[in-house]
């Protein structure tokens, strides 16, 4: 009996969907030239002429259906709407949705688990993608205590829950995971270096959160570093950067991670980014890759034997983790400073032959970079995470996603 009941409500809930339930808003999401795959999206209540959704439901409008959709509500210096785009956009359609009166169903939330030390970040079934540190982390014992330092990301994860980063390394102590910091800087007429901590010319520290987000679509987070520079004794910030996480479960073996670094000199004096061969964002990789067993590919078709000092718009670094492989594509948006980027990445031969895996888009390892005082200056990558193997078709059409969003339209019903 208790079968035959189940059955006759899911019959009955396609007659019954809709009813009292008036559509408010048409919004369009044209794909473009591109197509995109699982894609999140988002439109700001400005934009839809709302102030609040509370009570309001999102459904997509497609083969005669209306299916509920959900979505996630967050507050940047406007309020948003975030969706997923589910499966394949091709390119040059139109996706429907509306929003409608009504109660949103509840589905799964991703986590963003705060913990005395750090924040992880999680899936909807509670799979840890990412963690981030923001109370220093001392160095093993015996090591200078100056290589010590928060604000990074590690461990990293596949989807499936291989540890793809590495920190404080015997051979680069001053690795951390995905970190961010720059190497030689000039200011008020002095040079100094964020990255090698050993030197004591300075240093990136975390200050404080600004937003912990999680919900339906993605987890993530806003957190504020301030770039420090010693000089005879004395501390002084020289940027604050606002570091913006997002983490998009996709599917069960990729995620998408975009991150956003906004930095802003004081009001005082322009900060120099000098040419160099490495700085910015850095991945330091896992001690299982070697030159045995990983790789590097390029969006030039270049190879890790060739990649270094390449200009590049995407790049694959993936390997063996424990038997089954896995990786990264690190992608750089259209509008970064010095794009395509150039890239850092070490000699095939290096650590001893050894080969060891570190990659660094390093927007100043050909020119030097003036940021000027007060001003802000945005770099915006995404990451795509992922178990198995990643094809480079399937990277430049990720890339092409990321740098050609689909437009969004909006009118009122």
């Amino acid at each position: 009996m208790l079968k035959v009941l189940s059955i006759a409500f899911l019959l009955f809930v396609p007659v019954l969907y809709g009813m009292g339930r008036k559509p408010i808003i048409r919004i369009e999401v044209s794909a473009g030239s591109v197509a995109h795959t699982n894609l999140p999206v988002n439109v700001s209540l400005a934009e839809l002429g709302i102030s609040s959704v509370k009570k309001i439901r999102l459904v997509e409008i497609a083969e005669g259906r209306r299916v509920e959709k959900p979505f996630q509500v967050i507050n940047h210096t406007e309020t948003h709407i975030y969706w997923k785009l589910d499966g394949v956009t091709p390119a040059g359609s139109v996706r429907i949705f509306e929003l409608e009166n009504g109660t949103p169903t509840e589905v799964p939330s991703t986590l963003a688990d705060k913990q005395l030390d750090d924040l992880v970040l999680k899936r909807q079934d509670k799979q840890p993608l990412l963690t981030y540190r923001y109370t220093v982390k001392a160095p093993p014992k015996g090591v200078d205590p100056l290589y010590g330092r928060g604000g990074y990301i590690h461990p990293l994860y596949t989807p499936s829950g291989k540890v793809l980063t590495r920190i404080q390394p015997p051979d680069h102590y001053h690795h951390y995971g995905i970190w961010n910091p720059w190497t030689k800087i000039s200011y008020d007429g002095k040079e100094y270096d964020l990255w090698n901590l050993k030197d004591h010319k300075g240093t990136v520290r975390f200050v404080k959160f600004d937003r912990i987000a999680q919900g339906s679509v993605f987890a993530g987070f806003d957190v504020v570093h301030d770039h420090v520079i010693f000089n005879d004794g004395q501390e002084e910030r020289i940027i604050r950067e606002n570091w913006k996480i997002q983490v998009f479960p996709m599917d069960e073996s990729r995620y998408a991670c975009d991150i956003t670094s906004e930095l802003k000199p004081t009001e005082k004096l322009d900060v120099i980014l000098k040419e160099y061969r490495y700085a910015g964002l850095g991945f330091r990789a896992t001690e299982q890759w070697t030159n045995q067993n990983s790789e590097v590919r390029t969006s030039s078709g270049k190879t890790w034997k060739d990649a270094d000092g390449s200009l590049e718009r995407w790049a694959i670094v993936s390997g063996d983790l424990g038997g089954t492989p896995g990786g990264i594509l690190f992608m750089s948006f259209p509008e970064n400073y010095n794009f395509p980027e150039p890239i850092r990445v070490w000699p095939f031969d290096g650590n001893g032959g050894r080969g060891d895996q570190f990659f660094n888009f390093s927007p100043t390892k050909n020119k030097d970079w003036v940021l000027k005082a007060g001003h802000t200056y945005t770099l915006k990558y995404r990451l795509l995470v992922f178990d198995g193997r990643l094809s480079a078709d399937e990277a430049e059409s990720a890339w092409q996603s990321f740098a050609h969003p689909p437009e969004i339209t909006v009118q009122k019903i």
